[in-house]
């Protein structure tokens, strides 16, 4: 009870630092203020996040900018070209979540406007899947219009746009995140790279959907929070800190599929298992590292990955979700042929050992044979040596008994029946 008094009243005094901040936002976020940064790192409080969204994110700027073709004209037409791949994509977001659990929940079609209106807002771009969850996480805190306005944001203010537009540009994004793991996790990156474990296989869907799709809300909050502020460090930062924070499993992982489990598995963020608060500690502490590290490493992706001259320009529209499903599939393909890869290998190494101990028994064998031989010679020789013997003693027993002629066939006198048992031929063998 007390300590529950206690946590509201330092809640209280968080949201009463945010309202003095409040009429100066515009100006604290222009100059970049520390104090802001920080309490922005802290989370924004949740009566204070409304307001001060819009501001991070220039919303007011870009209702100016579409003034003519604003959200409600937008979702009023009838035809577009990415209904079919909007359609596909509706009942795979957050399904478990009362909002879009059911098709007929007003949720799953508001979901559609907002998405329609966004492919037709960035024509140029159209639909790719992970605006979907990022959508819906944004329309579970505010409505309709002020989601479709954020995307936008999203889209124009920070780069997310060239993400969404050539899907294969994630592998950007990944370049600069390996980079970063071999820096601060080197353990880890040599752990990955030993299995064969890559980022594409796990990180596309983290930041094709800045983490929506597998944080729970809340964490997705306060990553907008800060991504709004800080843009883009902090999306690697947290990929950092999911990592770190699964050190310990991913090492005792010992092939690929249990690594791939682990990397799959945010049960410990569902059950609470590791705090909040730590969690974003550990991302904003424990990886510092500049915007010029970012960009030097974009910079290098570029010449290793130079852009295909025969790109056309101006190609007509198509769906990105095509081409997202098509990387998935890939992926798919990748992770498969490397586990097919990892299970030749273990069988091979098995059928090694198995022909190893059989040349092994082998060599113990005609070693074992050759023994048995050498001891069968020994005792052999040693029989012949031991019956030459004993002729020659039996030779010799005849020649000193024989009868002489003057004792007219009589023993000799030194045979007699009194001393005969010391002339008793001795046993070789007892």
């Amino acid at each position: 009870m007390q300590s529950g008094k206690k946590e509201l009243k330092k809640v209280n005094a968080r949201v009463e630092k945010w309202r003095k901040m409040l009429p100066n936002i515009e100006q604290l976020i222009q100059t970049k203020n520390e104090k802001l940064k920080t309490r922005i790192r802290k989370g924004i409080p949740d009566g204070i996040r409304l307001k001060v969204w819009p501001h991070l994110g220039q919303i007011e700027a870009l209702k100016k900018k579409y003034i003519n073709q604003g959200y409600n004209c937008l979702i009023k037409q009838a035809d577009f070209p990415y209904e079919t791949d909007i359609d596909a994509d509706l009942n795979r977001t957050f399904p478990n979540h009362q909002l879009f659990r059911d098709q007929k929940n007003t949720g799953i079609e508001s979901l559609k406007n907002v998405l329609k209106a966004v492919s037709l807002t960035h024509e140029d771009m159209g639909y790719c899947q992970g605006l979907n969850f990022i959508a819906a996480a944004f329309m579970i805190y505010i409505n309709d219009e002020e989601s479709y306005y954020m995307i936008i944001s999203l889209l124009e203010n920070y780069d997310c746009k060239k993400m969404y537009e050539d899907v294969a540009s994630i592998r950007k994004q990944l370049f600069v995140h390996d980079h970063l793991v071999e820096k601060f996790l080197p353990d880890i990156s040599e752990h990955f790279e030993k299995y064969g474990i890559e980022s594409i296989t796990f990180g596309t869907s983290w930041y094709m959907t800045l983490f929506s799709s597998v944080l729970p809300f809340q964490y997705f909050l306060r990553i907008m929070d800060i991504f709004f502020f800080e843009k883009w460090k902090i999306i690697y930062r947290v990929a950092l800190a999911m990592l770190k924070l699964k050190k310990k499993r991913l090492l005792n992982a010992k092939t690929f599929e249990e690594i791939f489990l682990v990397l799959k598995d945010f049960s410990e963020y569902e059950n609470n298992t590791i705090d909040q608060d730590k969690f974003f500690k550990v991302a904003c502490k424990d990886f510092i590292f500049s915007k010029t590290l970012i960009v030097e490493l974009e910079q290098q992706f570029d010449v290793l990955n130079p852009p295909n001259e025969n790109k056309k320009k101006n190609r007509p529209l198509q769906s990105r979700a095509k081409e997202s499903e098509k990387l998935i599939i890939e992926d798919q393909h990748k992770i498969q042929e490397q586990q097919q890869q990892q299970q030749q290998e273990q069988q091979a190494n098995l059928n090694l050992s198995h022909n190893e101990n059989i040349e092994e028994k082998k060599d113990q064998d005609v070693n074992n044979f050759q023994i048995q031989q050498q001891q069968i010679e020994n005792l052999s020789k040693l029989k012949v040596k031991e019956s030459s013997q004993l002729k020659n003693l039996k030779q010799q027993l005849v020649l000193q008994h024989k009868p002489s002629s003057e004792s007219n066939g009589n023993l000799s006198p030194s045979y007699t029946n009194e001393n005969k048992e010391q002339f008793t031929i001795p046993k070789l063998y007892d």
